[in-house]
């Protein structure tokens, strides 16, 4: 890895090969944008934001020249496809700016948050009702599973599903926009870290905290989603959503916080990852970690030689 990091620092042409390549492969798999973004979060971290800024003008001309020349049937929707490429760097590199200039990664967790939450309000404002405009737009989508005959899953089930589904999809949206911003981010942080300052990316995600002001902020939201009036509250969801999301990456913190103090084996960490994907409820207990450190400071309870005091 550290070879891979050190060929994308040797200048502009390499930044950019790399981010274009991982870019149109995106197109197949689309995880790896991840890492076309990371390549983004490193020049930028590393150098500035003017550096960052050509890397992804040069990787989106040199990405959009691959793609129409090896997938002509993606031509007609090219433009489109450029956009959502520049809304997957472009968040990144406005992170990674705040992370470069402040030295604080809590500051540019909080500019994810701050950028899902955005996008969450915006989709509200222009749609309105999201949630019977999903359930239209996720009714066509499943129309092959529920205009088929003999169906595993009676109609009643799918549509209960799809129901339910719907009231949770703009959530869900700005939800993903921390976890993506946040993910690359750490990528490119953690490649800083190995070529110029190793074992500081570890000491400084597990000094992750969420201040007490953020914290007020998703008491209100909490409160107005469960008291609000109707629209209110509607939107006050989408963004708990957001919130979710972004103490679940303080609760990763914590959690790997705790096993450092207590040198557990890797093997601990690689389980709660593992149960993650296995049991999405998990999300919960750890957001609800992260929320309850930014009160109580959890993380004095695992200092060595020292009692937590009330």
């Amino acid at each position: 890895m550290r070879t891979f990091a050190s060929y994308i620092m040797r200048g502009h042409a390499a930044a950019i090969l790399i981010a274009a390549a991982f870019t149109v492969l995106s197109l197949l798999a689309p995880p790896l944008m991840q890492i076309s973004a990371a390549v983004i979060a490193l020049v930028t971290l590393r150098n500035s934001a003017q550096y960052g800024l050509s890397v992804i003008l040069g990787a989106g001309i040199a990405a959009g020249v691959f793609a129409w020349v090896l997938m002509s049937g993606l031509r007609p929707g090219m433009g489109v496809i450029i956009a959502v490429w520049a809304a997957s760097w472009l968040p990144v590199w406005l992170a990674a700016n705040v992370l470069r200039a402040t030295r604080s990664i809590s500051l540019a967790l909080g500019t994810a948050a701050a950028l899902g939450i955005a996008a969450v309000v915006f989709v509200n404002i222009v749609i309105g009702d999201t949630t019977a405009w999903w359930r239209a737009v996720l009714a066509t989508a499943f129309q092959p599973v529920t205009s088929g005959e003999g169906a595993a899953i009676s109609p009643g089930d799918i549509d209960a599903f799809l129901d339910a589904l719907a009231g949770l999809m703009t959530g869900m949206i700005g939800g993903a926009i921390v976890i993506g911003v946040m993910t690359s981010l750490f990528i490119g942080r953690w490649w800083q870290a190995i070529l110029y300052n190793p074992g500081g990316f570890r000491t400084e995600f597990q000094g992750l905290r969420i201040g007490r002001q953020f914290s007020i902020f998703a008491v209100v939201v909490t409160a107005v989603m469960m008291m609000g009036p109707e629209a209110a509250a509607s939107m006050a969801s989408d963004v708990v959503i957001v919130l979710m999301a972004t103490y679940l990456f303080a609760g990763l913190a914590l959690a790997h916080a705790a096993a450092a103090a207590k040198n557990a084996s890797a093997a601990w960490l690689i389980s709660l990852y593992g149960l993650l994907f296995v049991l999405p409820q998990l999300v919960i207990v750890l957001a609800s970690a992260g929320f309850t450190d930014s009160w109580m400071d959890l993380r004095r309870y695992l200092r060595p030689g020292r009692k937590p005091t009330a």
